[in-house]
């Protein structure tokens, strides 16, 4: 694997530049061997110490975002019969409770 060793930080320090934030240790180590929803922030060994880019934190950042709205579309499923006519008794029992309490309340 051929990898760009330019611009190469620890990786508490690329997050803080492309986030803002300064990330937990621990936060750092889970991103690079475990990641978030198996996709893992790409780095590199050198000296004993793992490093990333920008670009790597950048690209994973716009991975695990995608994966998570990726995850959030749902489809449409039209109900079945059973389920219809369950929906239309709850209808219609919503409705004679509603009723009973506005004559009471009337009354």
């Amino acid at each position: 694997m051929k990898v760009d060793l330019k611009g190469l930080s620890p990786i508490s320090s690329a997050i803080e530049q492309v986030t803002g934030r300064r990330p937990n240790l621990s936060t750092c180590w889970r991103w690079s061997t475990k990641g978030i929803q198996n996709i893992r922030l790409e780095t590199v060994v050198l000296g004993g110490k793992r490093m990333t880019t920008i670009a790597m934190v950048e690209a994973f950042i716009r991975a695990t975002t995608d994966a998570r709205n990726a995850s959030y579309k749902t489809q449409f499923i039209a109900p079945t019969k059973a389920r219809e006519k369950q929906i239309a008794k709850a209808s219609a029992d919503l409705s004679a409770k509603l009723s009973k309490k506005r004559t009471k309340a009337k009354a």
